[in-house]
């Protein structure tokens, strides 16, 4: 609220209404300290809710997993330490 009792947003509200994002993935946003890595904050964008209509399909797991264990390809910047198994693992492609 200003001096005249008028009820103003915050700028996050603002970024909000703009870009369509989620309550919970601004939550989430709101929680970084800025000494994030590249990493932390693709995943912070891999977990929004707003790429939650992404799916792991089976057929798509025997290559992202091949890709995951090929060492020589410099293809992926973050390998995953084990299977790819959840949406999460395969949009931080």
């Amino acid at each position: 609220m200003d001096e005249a009792c008028c009820i103003q947003s915050t700028e996050a509200g603002q970024l909000v209404s703009v870009y369509y994002i989620d309550v919970e993935t601004m939550k989430n946003i709101m929680k970084m300290t800025g000494s994030e890595s590249l990493e932390s904050i693709l995943w912070l964008v891999c977990e929004s809710h707003e790429l939650s209509d992404m799916h792991l399909r089976v057929d798509e797991r025997r290559y992202l997993n091949a890709l995951n264990r090929n060492n020589a390809a410099a293809a992926i910047r973050f390998p995953m330490k084990g299977k790819i198994n959840t949406r999460q693992m395969k949009l931080n492609w």
